[in-house]
C-alpha cells in the first residue's frame, strides 16, 4: 500500500545474544533509489538509531526566503536605551485612562 518499502535490514535492537530488526525506515523505492541506512550507536536505550542517507535528490526548489535578524550586542543595546530615552511616554502614562498603571504612577 502507498508503494512503501522497509529500507532498513541491519539489527536495531541487541539484548544479550539475541538481534532484532524492529525499528524501521519506509521509503518509496519509485521516488528514492540511492541510498543508504545505517545504525547509529548512541548508547542511550537498547534500540540503536537508524541514519538514511539520500544521495542524488532533487529538491524542487520553493523559492528563496528572506531573514532578518538583529545583532544584539552592546553597541545596539546602548542604541536602544538611547531611542528609549527620547520617548515622551506621555501615551502610556498620561492620558489616566489605564487606572493599573496610573495608580502606580500618581
Amino acid at each position: 500500500m502507498y508503494n512503501l518499502t522497509a529500507v532498513v535490514t541491519i539489527p536495531t535492537r541487541s539484548q544479550g545474544i539475541s538481534s532484532t530488526t524492529i525499528d524501521n525506515i519506509f521509503i518509496d523505492n519509485s521516488k528514492i533509489s540511492n541510498y543508504t541506512v545505517s545504525a547509529f550507536f548512541n548508547g542511550l536505550s537498547d534500540h540503536d538509531a537508524q541514519l538514511l542517507t539520500i544521495k542524488d535528490i532533487n529538491l524542487k526548489s520553493q523559492g528563496h526566503c528572506v531573514y532578518i535578524t538583529r545583532n544584539i550586542n552592546s553597541y545596539s543595546i546602548n542604541e536602544f536605551k538611547i531611542s528609549l530615552s527620547h520617548e515622551t511616554w506621555d501615551c502610556v502614562f498620561g492620558l489616566n485612562n489605564n487606572p493599573d498603571v496610573d495608580t502606580l504612577f500618581n
